[in-house]
């Protein structure tokens, strides 16, 4: 039997969320979450940047998602521990955690951020079949049934993502990277095409995802990332949106950091 080692919010913590773009970090202090911050690994180095949240480095302990790398990863540990951190708690996936069981054989392959934001889902609607939807770098949509069985889910390319390969791979395909909104109107210019275009792509994997969750009895929709907002109109079902939904899951896997590290 699994056993939780410390409440959630007994200490001070820092979490970080190692993503393939950028870092996000929030902090917990005497219960009290903080607003997430979005910013470059080496924006952490700054000696003023944890002032800001009122916690000292020294005091916390610190709680990492990372889907970037070992490179990364390291550069963010050094500097923790340079800081001299309580602790340093970098999640990895498991089979089975507090009811979610996942599909793959291989749990090695699935990313962390997949795992913790199942975990957070499951924890939010522990009798409710999920479906777990992330806007971010990739789209990622996973299903759990109400048994907490995992079973399966898709990886798509995200807006970021979609508007760099054409970017690199089209010479002739010049636009603002930074446009982005939700339109499905026909462009009446390169940018407005390749905005709406890209919209009409990841309408196609909402719809996709409406019908495998009324297929696999996974009704409860929740979803989540840095473009969850953006894409949320193009769902016909209800959703409900939590932009903070890894860290959730973050902080479920370090209650029970003896198996989850």
């Amino acid at each position: 039997m699994l056993m939780r080692v410390k409440s959630v919010s007994e200490l001070p913590q820092i979490q970080i969320d190692i993503g393939n773009s950028f870092c996000k970090v929030r902090c917990r202090l005497s219960g009290d979450v903080s607003e997430v911050v979005r910013v470059r690994d080496q924006d952490m180095w700054r000696e003023d940047f944890f002032a800001r949240f009122g916690v000292k480095i020294n005091e916390c302990d610190v709680l990492i998602s990372n889907v970037a790398g070992e490179n990364r990863l390291r550069g963010v540990r050094c500097l923790f521990e340079q800081e001299n951190a309580r602790s340093i708690f970098v999640a990895s996936p498991i089979q089975s955690l507090r009811g979610l069981k996942l599909c793959y054989q291989d749990i090695a392959k699935i990313g962390v951020d997949r795992w913790l934001v199942m975990l957070a889902a499951k924890a939010l609607f522990p009798s409710e079949g999920v479906c777990v939807v992330d806007f971010g770098t990739a789209i990622t949509a996973d299903f759990v049934a109400n048994d907490g069985c995992h079973l399966g889910g898709y990886i798509a390319p995200g807006l970021r993502l979609l508007r760099k390969t054409l970017q690199v791979e089209t010479a002739k395909v010049d636009f603002d990277p930074d446009q982005a909104g939700s339109e499905l109107s026909l462009g009446q210019s390169t940018s407005e095409c390749v905005d709406h275009g890209i919209n009409g792509m990841i309408k196609g994997v909402v719809s996709l995802v409406e019908e495998k969750s009324a297929e696999s009895d996974c009704a409860r929709i929740v979803i989540t990332g840095g473009d969850s907002t953006q894409y949320r109109r193009y769902f016909t079902l209800p959703v409900y949106m939590d932009s903070e939904l890894i860290f959730k899951g973050l902080e479920i896997a370090h209650c029970y950091r003896d198996v989850c590290e």
